[in-house]
Parts: C-alpha cells; structure tokens; sequence
C-alpha cells in the first residue's frame, strides 16, 4: 500500500503537523485507527503528497506553479461576484424546522462521541498483560474471609458528579449520552470520569456518589 512506502519518511521525524490545528485531534486519530478504521480519506491524501514529494520534479515546475496560482485568484474573483445562495429558513414548529433540528442534534452528538473517544485514547496508557506466575506458585487461592466476601460484595458501580464546562451532552467511553444538568453537573461512572478528569478540558470532580 501507498503509506507502507511513507513509513520510513515519518518513523523519520521528516513529517510535521500544526498541533494546535482544529483538525489535528480527527487526522491523528484516522491515522491512529488505520487500516480498521471508518475513514481512510485523510491517510491517503498524506501518501499521495508524501509520495508526490519524493519524487523528481518536472522541468519549469516554478511557471507551472505561478500559473496555477493566477488561475486560483481569477476563480475567487468569480466565486466572490457571484450571487450567494439564500440560505432556506422554516417556520419554527413546521415538519421542515423538526426535520432540521433532529439533524443537527444528530451533528452535535456525533461531535461529542468523537470528542469522547479522542480523550479517551489520550487518557488510557496501554495496557500490558499480567506477568505469568512461575508453575510452582500456580497454587489454589484460598477462600476469602467473610470480611472480604462482604466487601466483594458490596463494591458495586462506583458513581461520581463532575462540573462540565459547557452545557448541553457528553458521550461517554461506556456509550452513554448524558444531558448536563442545569447547574452544569452531571453524574457518571466513575471509569467514564477518568479521561475526562485527565484530558485538563475544564472537567471537575465535586463528589464520589458512593461515599
């Protein structure tokens, strides 16, 4: 594939990214997630620049270059003189106005999905499996106590409220929608709190539901 070919370029250092770009979170992630990914849009366009750049440039690229340039300036000339569409606006409570709101609640939740699993990801380290224990210590456990039976027990979900920096929906890394109450909290588990609290995106934790 085009990108094994870049990967040598890229292991180099040889590639940079503004990292307070608006879109650096969403390219990274694609890049992240590649090939099992959703979207592979952006990955490819980086193969095809990285590939288009290695490559011998052609005689009178600098004429080429101007001209192209030009030809960009005559067509935003044009685009900027032509008539801009009017942008349609419904009746509040007609069948068109719903049919609008409900898409953009669907764009504002997909934006908060992604906005969860890109803290997520930041937030999690990776995680290593348990070291093997030597065949000799592989011995029967033996039965816990009563005490700890009943601590074991009693440890269920552990729940935490957290003070949100903006009101309206957060996706959580369990799946779930929550509505930020209108005194900015919101309650959640308390291992769907974890990358929120670690991302330093303005998220606070006042209690620990279960104490």
């Amino acid at each position: 594939m085009r990108l094994h070919a870049q990967t040598a370029t890229i292991e180099a250092g040889r590639v940079h990214i503004l990292a307070d770009a608006p879109w650096v979170d969403d390219y990274l992630h694609e890049f992240l997630v590649f090939p099992n990914g959703k979207h592979d849009d952006q990955v490819d366009s980086t193969a095809q620049f990285l590939h288009w750049l290695s490559k011998p440039k052609m005689v009178s690229e600098g004429a080429y270059e101007y001209m192209r340039r030009e030809a960009e300036k005559v067509l935003a000339a044009q685009k900027a003189s032509a008539p801009q569409p009017v942008k349609q606006e419904y009746a509040m409570g007609s069948v068109e106005w719903e049919a609008e709101q409900v898409r953009k609640e669907a764009e504002e939740a997909e934006a908060l999905r992604r906005e969860a699993q890109t803290l997520a990801s930041r937030a999690q380290p990776m995680r290593q499996p348990p070291p093997r224990r030597p065949a000799e210590d592989c011995r029967p456990a033996l039965p816990p106590s009563s005490t700890a039976s009943a601590m074991l027990q009693s440890n269920g979900p552990r729940y935490v409220r957290l003070k949100s920096p903006r009101m309206g929906q957060v996706y959580t890394l369990s799946g779930k929608r929550l509505d930020i109450e209108p005194d900015m909290t919101v309650q959640m588990l308390e291992e769907d709190a974890k990358p929120l609290l670690a991302s330093n995106s303005g998220w606070e934790k006042l209690s620990d539901e279960n104490e």
